[in-house]
């Protein structure tokens, strides 16, 4: 969506050698594929960042070591037995560098497929159908994978710098029938790969359901060893809860499965089981405090340094990128602000854009002044132009899908009131009632397109709606209306069985957030948008910002109004949006809303009585009133 599409034609020179150069530049710039613009960021500053949290990640795992040693060896009885040995653990250094080297690189491969398949947009599906298909995608099912290994590898390796007894796959035994000593088979390692399996599944789905793959940016930046400080507490609470589960999960599963693995294995290595000690699937064996305590630990150091780590990568990636704002050389040209706004391919490096945005908006005069400058040659505002036409072409992107939604909402919302009232008729037959609220159903794309969107993209949105309907049309052209109804009763048919119809309602909870899936960056650009025109009432010397104020003012106040209808539901689905909504979606959508607010307070309170002069349709001016009115 192109918002200035006169001023694109103004960056060529009119002179013979430019035009040449400007036209060799673009066949240049045509020929480089998508990767080669930001290959500067995926090869260099990714990279880069990734290494830092790595970094971290080998600092601090002898600290967790250290502290796994001091809580696996913990004992009330003999207190000073207890300080004994983690002191001699712990200054055993050869010792204890290769238990931190082997169970770093036991766990890294965890940590490798986070980095994978972190990113900062994260979208299941409207239903719970498709929530259920998403746990069975190749990134779901190689992180559980990974995750089950290196739990099970992981919580073996320990035993080999606690309990050594408990990590030895065989020892030596006598039976009932022979006194020879023979080999048999250790029933707790066994135990230990099962519990650390079971440590890897609960970690990979908490890992996916509470969306811990999402990287979120702060809200207010502080220094790293600042924001790395505050995460150490709750990342442990975190790994104890965690730990907890795969223990509740864990010992009642051994318990009830327990023989049937012990007897795979004896099967197939031929060992032979111990009957002098009890068996860990009776109750009796899995009331060991010991094998419990060391179970129960190791669980909560393994998570702990998971969820670290996925912490740490996101502490990292989130840190403020300065970003060029014109570049002064061709080959550093796709490293400039407005060309990583427009970036497509990495979602991460546009993310960073805006927030740069957002950030130089407010405290940088220097970089402000940059963006309202005009470019050399040919005196045009460039920088302006690029940066306040992706601004505006995200909040109008939202407004347009806001709109849809809602109207298609409110469809639905007299349909199923049109079809009470029907239903409650008793001289009407099934048939004749279900027909008649077909045939009474109106098009929303339909409704759509005729109502009145006054805005800087309603061309483009009533081209895009009309594209629509004409192919609709098309479609039904195709299929007689015998086929339509059978589709239709099919469709119905299915819905009433209870399971079908439970998987594919949708959910207004999933519904929400992928409508607001990038609601973080449309903040960014509301609010950098809004500072940016404040901010030039003193700083724009050549008065770029006035042309553009028009169609800022627009976006905002129609996409107000957009979240503002988005938030009114109907009543009798107000109890049930309070019950089903998570505080997190729903804060977000508040906190977009008050953000758009501030935005518009913010311009009306800087222009105040010229603002009037701002050429705006009837509507957006009443609403406006609104703000000027409440500042007076």
């Amino acid at each position: 969506m192109d918002f200035f599409p006169s001023q694109e034609g103004d960056m060529l020179i009119n002179s013979p050698t430019s035009t040449r150069n400007n036209l060799s530049r673009v066949e240049i710039e045509r020929q480089r594929s998508k990767a080669d613009k930001v290959a500067w960021f995926t090869h260099n500053e990714f990279l880069w960042r990734s290494g830092a949290s790595f970094l971290w990640f080998i600092f601090l795992l002898p600290a967790i070591s250290i502290l796994y040693v001091t809580l696996v060896l913990f004992s009330l009885k003999n207190p000073f037995a207890w300080i004994t040995d983690v002191l001699s653990k712990i200054f055993s250094f050869w010792e204890l560098f290769v238990f931190v080297f082997f169970f770093g690189i036991i766990l890294t491969p965890v940590v490798w497929v986070n980095i994978k398949i972190c990113s900062v947009e994260v979208k299941t599906g409207v239903t719970r159908l498709s929530v259920v298909k998403s746990l069975f995608t190749v990134k779901h099912v190689s992180h559980l994978i990974f995750c089950i290994l290196s739990g099970s590898l992981g919580i073996y390796w320990l035993t080999s710098f606690t309990y050594y007894e408990y990590g030895v796959f065989t020892r030596n035994c006598t039976t009932f029938y022979n006194e020879k000593p023979l080999l048999c088979f250790n029933e707790t390692t066994l135990f230990l790969h099962v519990f650390g399996a079971v440590l890897g599944v609960v970690y990979s789905l908490i890992y996916f359901k509470e969306k811990h793959r999402q990287i979120k940016f702060p809200v207010v930046q502080q220094e790293r060893i600042f924001r790395v400080k505050a995460c150490l507490v709750p990342c442990f609470w975190r790994a104890v809860v965690v730990s907890v589960k795969s223990v509740q999960i864990g010992y009642p599963l051994y318990f009830l499965f327990g023989t049937f693995a012990k007897g795979a294995v004896r099967w197939f290595t031929g060992l032979y089981q111990d009957r002098q000690l009890s068996r860990l699937d009776s109750l009796y064996g899995l009331l060991d405090l010991r094998l419990f305590w060391f179970c129960f630990t190791s669980g909560i150091v393994i998570a702990y340094v998971w969820l670290l780590t996925n912490k740490l990568f996101i502490i990292v990636y989130t840190e403020v990128l300065r970003f060029p704002i014109q570049s002064t050389f061709t080959e550093d040209a796709d490293q400039s602000l407005p060309v990583a706004l427009k970036c497509q391919t990495v979602p991460l490096l546009k993310y960073l854009a805006f927030h740069d945005l957002c950030q130089l908006s407010q405290f940088s005069s220097k970089r402000r002044k940059q963006i309202f400058s005009l470019s050399i040659p040919g005196g045009r505002p460039l920088n302006w132009l690029w940066i306040s036409d992706e601004c505006l072409t995200l909040l109008n992107d939202l407004k347009e899908r806001l709109t849809l939604h809602n109207n298609n909402r409110h469809m639905m919302y007299r349909v199923v009131r049109t079809t009470e009232s029907l239903a409650k008729t008793p001289t009407r037959s099934f048939r004749d009632t279900s027909q008649s609220s077909v045939k009474r159903t109106p098009n929303p794309v339909r409704f759509q397109t005729t109502s009145e969107i006054s805005t800087s993209g309603s061309k483009t949105l009533r081209h895009t709606l009309t594209g629509h309907q004409s192919s609709a049309g098309h479609k039904s052209s195709e299929n007689t209306p015998i086929q339509q109804d059978h589709k239709v009763l099919m469709s119905e048919k299915l819905k009433q069985i209870p399971l079908v119809e439970y998987l594919v309602e949708k959910v207004d909870e999933l519904e929400t957030e992928d409508l607001f899936s990038d609601v973080q960056i449309q903040i960014w650009a509301a609010e950098g948008l809004s500072r940016l025109v404040a901010a030039s009432f003193t700083e724009d010397v050549f008065g770029v910002v006035q042309k553009t104020l028009p169609f800022i003012l627009t976006s905002l106040l129609e996409l107000l109004q957009a979240v503002e209808l988005y938030l009114k539901r109907p009543l009798d689905q107000e109890q049930l949006y309070r019950k089903r909504h998570p505080s997190e979606i729903k804060r977000t959508v508040h906190v977009f809303r008050d953000s758009l607010r501030c935005s518009i307070y913010r311009i009306t309170e800087t222009f105040q009585q010229h603002i009037s002069d701002v050429e705006l349709t009837s509507s957006n001016k009443e609403f406006l009133t609104s703000f000027l009115k409440f500042q007076e």
